[in-house]
């Protein structure tokens, strides 16, 4: 075996990245949401994570307000690992009316919001959006943009999304598991999209999206987006597309979850089940032999 040559080749690609992403946009699109951002405050929080460097790069690049907090990998997580409405209470109960916030997990695939106060829908669910309504959210942008072809070629979305190198010519068709809520099914059907379910599992999602030339596809019950283009979930579109989604309508993040449909997830991350002491008593001595 002949000597191995390591080579720093780049530091850090989240300049790159960022283009990337926004090539997926529509033209026009990061102006409209420098635009509509430009008296609003949005808050990074990659809680020391995956996201740290690049929320830097988001923080120069942009050009909106952004503010990041716990944004030291060094310093490590500074709230919960897994963001959700226990563990970002007290941060989201300190936003201003103009505010949004963005809690990303560890590895960053995911994405979760917080909202102020102020809509009903706020009122009603709290200010931590939960995943299924974020891929509602995610569907809402790709299925019912502006400008979406209609008439003998409904079926296929505007050229401006459809053209990504390599992935083919998409329709109007979302994947997702079956964690997912029907409120996802609902936001595609209204705008004459087709809706399918497989098991659960990421890999079982992505090569459906595939097989199926799908517009998008995720799981709604971990904020899960997952882009054609990427075949991944990715908590930074998944933000990219929110900032997109309430430039493009001219309303926050409330305002849009104000006229979505109503589903309602129980989830008491408390309950505990007692084990079969018999069966672990099996498990343990077969595991002895």
């Amino acid at each position: 075996m002949g000597a191995v040559r390591v080579a720093r080749v780049r530091s850090n690609p989240g300049s790159s990245y960022l283009d990337f992403v926004l090539s997926l946009l529509p033209g026009g699109t990061l102006d409209d949401v420098r635009s509509f951002y430009a008296d609003k405050r949005v808050i990074l929080d990659p809680n020391g994570g995956a996201a740290c460097g690049l929320c830097d790069v988001l923080r120069l690049g942009m050009g909106i307000p952004l503010e990041v907090i716990h944004g030291s990998v060094a310093r490590g997580p500074q709230r919960g690992i897994e963001p959700n409405g226990r563990t970002l209470a007290a941060i989201v109960s300190t936003l201003g009316p103009k505010d949004l916030y963005v809690g990303f997990d560890f590895d960053a695939d995911r994405a979760e919001l917080g909202i102020p106060v102020g809509s009903k829908f706020a009122s009603e669910f709290g200010q931590v959006v939960s995943g299924q309504y974020v891929l509602g959210l995610m569907t809402e942008y790709v299925l019912g943009r502006k400008g979406a072809a209609t008439g003998p070629n409904e079926n296929v979305l505007d050229a401006q999304l459809v053209n990504v190198p390599g992935i083919g010519i998409r329709n109007r068709t979302i994947v997702v598991n079956d964690g997912t809520s029907w409120l996802v099914k609902d936001v595609a059907r209204r705008h004459g999209g087709r809706y399918v379910e497989v098991g659960t599992g990421e890999i079982n999602v992505v090569d459906t999206m595939i097989d199926q030339h799908a517009a998008l596809s995720g799981d709604g019950s971990s904020s899960g987006f997952i882009h054609p283009a990427t075949r991944c979930r990715d908590g930074v579109m998944t933000w990219l597309y929110t900032l997109a989604l309430t430039a493009e309508r001219g309303q926050d993040v409330g305002g849009l979850l104000d006229s979505m449909p109503r589903y309602y997830t129980l989830r008491d991350d408390d309950q505990r089940c007692e084990p079969n002491q018999e069966a672990v008593a099996r498990v343990m001595g077969a595991l002895q032999d």
